[in-house]
């Protein structure tokens, strides 16, 4: 049965019982009973105490005033023909939970629990509503505040704030604490209730929508918001200083951050401590650094992350950007698409100064996809429309059952239409491995036409690496201009433009591991997807014959890292002992369509 919290008035007498079956099956009907202490009967209180019902539906929780003397209360209650026992007319010592038992005229019987707190115990959970008032407790739902912020300042370390829908204007700040602010979809599950319940930042603010600061670890959560119009030099939508909370199930749109992490900034400075991100849809936001997410010297979690339609003014990742990453468990099911940047990284960039030694990135059942790169700045580098990674000694980014496909820059100078990697590593211990994807449709010189433009995969700058045969390995994938047993779909940064065709440069420096037993395993078909350029994720799922299907691996080892191939697609749909390459695996021509949250 559903829960539900029920705050009893004495105007309306009303109390709720439930047996924990169906409202038929209820032997205390909504209007035939209450339970309070009333001061008539009870002169040690100021007003009267009324009891609320418990998550559980079986215990009643009535506040009392602090300094309050509970041994020897006297209950109401008024039933409406049922039998009590013990004797409610007697005082009782209700230090500890005095259980009541109710008797039906059907002789049905129920038992309740009655406790008595006093503050503090009662800031555990406080709730918002847009028609309360911040000089109500926040204790039950009729009594709720009317701004968030008044209900974190109310709970303890551990408690709970729940925000009924509606907008709210203000900016908020977790204060340090280990609380879970969330909107009703903590209790339902309901997606619509995220679209429902919006922050939005107060004009001038400049400040995040959502700070979260200090001693902060995985317990303290934000879930189940829209959060819009943030305006800050980091982190317009959120911002997390030195904590680790788990955010989840949100949706930022429309915020802004003048330097880095439109819609999420994260910095820490404990990397055995992480951040969790999941099920995250971020668009419409923008900065410099990271227009939909931005991550610093930070461990993170991440899963179910879509980021559409955000923009890196000028700088890079126009969806994501991250300096000296490391990572909790693999980056899994991210929908990187159409956007922006003006220098490096259209969807992702990725970077490493060498602080972080031997961090290893695995992105798996991805889709990065129709992302664009534009020369915002003459004087920038224009890396990767899709990808950009600069690797650090002992970095290793491996990229296994993700689809790159149709990204695009604007620039014959751009580097990298799909994927651009170089090193600052002399000794050549850095790594970028590919398993089982897709790289196909990515373009440089695209005039924002169609299919014009020139073909251009991934570069490499070879220059650092010195002519290591374990730096780039791409191994069963699908890359359009692979043609055997060098990868000409692969362009070496001999010199400072792309090659406009594949097959000027071939790779001696580094190598490209495309090979097992001797034989090449990339491919170099069209995929065949269902509906490239599609805004869901989905149309790049593939038909049913594509070169795609059951040519992939389930296991391989790459210069003694072995990389795990996923049991499962970016739809959970299981994978073959034969998985198909990319980031679906074909399912005899079900489209399971994936919705951006708020949907």
């Amino acid at each position: 049965m559903k829960k539900s919290i029920l705050w009893l008035f004495i105007s309306c007498l009303v109390l709720v019982v439930s047996s924990g079956c169906s409202d038929s099956k209820k032997i205390i009907k909504n209007d035939e009973g209450v339970f309070l202490f009333k001061t008539e009967r009870n002169p040690a209180l100021v007003s009267d105490a009324i009891g609320f019902i418990e998550d559980d539906e079986q215990n009643i929780i009535v506040a009392v005033p602090k300094g309050t003397t509970v041994t020897n209360l006297v209950p109401s209650f008024a039933m409406g023909g049922y039998k009590i026992s013990p004797d409610p007319t007697l005082p009782q010592d209700f230090s500890k939970p005095i259980t009541y038992t109710l008797t039906a005229p059907d002789k049905t019987t129920k038992q309740i629990a009655i406790s008595v707190v006093v503050p503090p115990l009662l800031s555990t959970v406080c709730y918002v509503k847009t028609t309360g008032n911040d000089a109500n407790s926040g204790f039950t739902p009729s009594l709720a505040k009317r701004t968030i912020q008044a209900c974190i300042n109310t709970v303890t370390n551990g408690g709970k704030v729940v925000v009924y829908p509606g907008s709210y204007q203000e900016n908020i700040n977790f204060n340090g604490k280990n609380i879970v602010v969330g909107s009703l979809f903590l209790s339902t599950h309901n997606r619509n209730y995220i679209s429902l319940t919006t922050i939005i930042g107060v004009p001038g603010a400049n400040a995040s929508v959502v700070s979260i600061g200090g001693n902060i670890n995985n317990s303290a959560a934000l879930s189940g918001f829209t959060i819009s119009r943030g305006n800050a030099d980091r982190g317009g939508g959120i911002s997390c200083y030195n904590a680790y909370p788990n955010l989840n199930n949100l949706v930022l749109v429309g915020n802004t951050a003048s330097l880095a992490g439109g819609g999420i900034y994260i910095t820490s400075n404990d990397s055995t401590k992480h951040v969790i991100l999941k099920n995250i849809q971020a668009h419409d936001n923008k900065s410099y650094f990271g227009g939909g997410i931005c991550i610093a010297s930070s461990t993170v979690a991440m899963e179910d992350i879509q980021l559409m339609h955000n923009q890196s003014v000028n700088g890079s990742g126009g969806g994501f950007h991250a300096w000296n990453m490391l990572q909790f468990g693999d980056l899994k099911r991210l929908f990187i698409y159409n956007n922006t940047s003006g220098g490096l990284g259209g969807g992702i960039n990725m970077e490493w100064d060498g602080a972080i030694a031997g961090a290893t990135i695995n992105i798996v059942n991805s889709v990065v996809s129709d992302n664009i790169l534009y020369n915002g700045n003459l004087n920038s580098d224009l890396w990767g429309a899709g990808l950009s990674f600069n690797l650090s000694a002992g970095t290793k980014v491996n990229i296994v059952n993700s689809t790159i496909a149709d990204n695009k820059c604007s620039s014959l100078a751009c580097k990298g239409g799909g994927i651009y990697v170089q090193s600052n590593d002399v000794s050549a211990t850095s790594a970028l491995s590919l398993v089982n994807t897709v790289v196909w449709g990515n373009r440089v010189n695209w005039n924002g036409q169609a299919q014009t433009g020139l073909l251009n995969q991934i570069m490499v700058n070879l220059t650092p690496w010195n002519n290591s045969t374990d730096n780039l390995n791409l191994s069963y994938c699908d890359i359009q201009g692979d043609t055997g047993s060098q990868d000409t779909g692969v362009t070496s940064m001999s010199h400072d433009l792309p090659s406009p065709i594949f097959s000027v440069v071939s790779l001696t420096s580094p190598t490209w591991n495309g090979t097992t037993g001797g034989i090449n395993t990339n491919i170099n078909s069209d995929p065949l997807f269902v509906n490239p350029n599609s805004p869901l994720s989905s149309g790049y799922q593939i038909q049913n014959n594509s070169p795609c299907i059951n040519t992939g691996t389930s296991s391989i080892t790459i210069a003694g890292q072995n990389i795990t191939i996923p049991q499962y697609d970016i739809l959970n749909t299981t994978r073959t002992a034969s998985p198909d390459i990319g980031a679906y695996e074909y399912t005899n021509g079900i489209i399971a369509v994936v919705m951006p949250l708020n949907q």
